[in-house]
């Protein structure tokens, strides 16, 4: 159903930014800090690369350990899923990306890849190695809401997405996670 959303809205959004884009463009360059740039690129090199590769081969090997066999098909499925339907509609929409970047991007801006990344891997290790219904949980819950939402806010921080896409991307990444595992909790998880 979310993933289903970010299509609508890949087929809605227009190639210009929204008014809700510029706005936080804008306070984005009001809070400008060298800290605040140092997480947000900490948080850019966690979502690529070496920094995602080694964070997903160490989640495998986690699950595969614990003989999980189920839910590493649905890790590595919603893993593999959520790049692909963010390059489809990266190619799709083929929006450009905002102005000033503070590194290199390339490609289209909709959907954002990092956030949709920590969106589907957040909502995976959540859904992993916590119980439903325990507080334990739900603690751990608002840990992946927060660590999402710096995602997205360090996409924005950087000018590499408008918000839109960042929100988008973390929308479609969380909906693919939900969908997958819940379809491979059916069939035996």
């Amino acid at each position: 159903m979310l993933a289903a959303l970010v299509g609508v809205v890949a087929v809605v959004i227009p190639a210009r930014p929204l008014a809700i884009d510029l706005r936080w463009s804008e306070a984005m360059r009001d809070v400008e800090s060298g800290r605040l740039h140092d997480v947000a690129l900490a948080f850019n090199y966690a979502g690529r690369g070496l920094g995602r590769t080694l964070s997903l081969a160490a989640i495998g090997i986690v699950i595969s350990l614990r003989r999980r066999w189920w839910a590493l098909v649905a890790f590595a499925v919603t893993e593999s899923l959520t790049p692909l339907s963010v390059n489809l509609l990266k190619l799709l929409v083929d929006r450009p990306r905002p102005p000033g970047a503070m590194i290199q991007a390339t490609g289209s801006s909709f959907p954002s890849g990092h956030a949709a990344y920590a969106g589907a891997t957040a909502i995976a290790l959540l859904l992993l190695f916590t119980r439903p219904g325990t507080g334990r949980r739900r603690a751990w819950a608002v840990v992946a809401a927060v660590g999402v939402a710096g995602m997205v806010w360090s996409r924005t921080d950087l000018s590499v997405h408008w918000l839109t896409d960042s929100a988008s991307g973390a929308i479609l990444g969380t909906g693919i996670a939900l969908a997958t595992f819940a379809a491979v909790q059916i069939r035996g998880l």
